[in-house]
């Protein structure tokens, strides 16, 4: 029973010190990914335009403004920079799209992926 009472305390010491450790929760990094993108946003005098101005000026970004969209549902920001040519596709149709993009991580200031080409098609 000595034992039991022993081994119990221990584990209950243990798990004290545990939950107390000075890691970063996922809402610490979550803000601090937040102050990191306003951060940038200013720095680089990025003019921020909703998506209801983005389909005001058909669906393109001003670059001498420097004008991003940013998307709310996805968190992601764009400029376009050359608007393509062609025939507008419908809802339900498939096109192949050539995409460049640099993906920076802001918090440590480097580049994660940068002259990437994604292609989007019919499988």
């Amino acid at each position: 029973m000595k034992k039991i009472n022993f081994l119990l305390v221990v584990l209950a010491a243990v798990l004290a010190f545990s939950s107390c450790n000075k890691t970063e929760t996922y809402a610490d990094q979550l803000e601090r990914e937040t102050e990191a993108i306003n951060s940038f946003i200013v720095k680089k005098h990025i003019n921020v335009i909703s998506e209801e101005q983005f389909a005001k000026q058909g669906n393109t970004t001003d670059t001498t403004k420097n004008q991003y969209v940013l998307f709310p549902n996805t968190g992601v920001y764009m400029q376009i920079v050359e608007k393509g040519t062609g025939e507008v596709i419908k809802k339900g149709e498939t096109a192949t799209v050539l995409c460049r993009f640099s993906e920076r991580n802001l918090i440590t200031d480097t580049l994660q992926l940068s002259n990437q080409f994604l292609v989007f098609g019919p499988k």
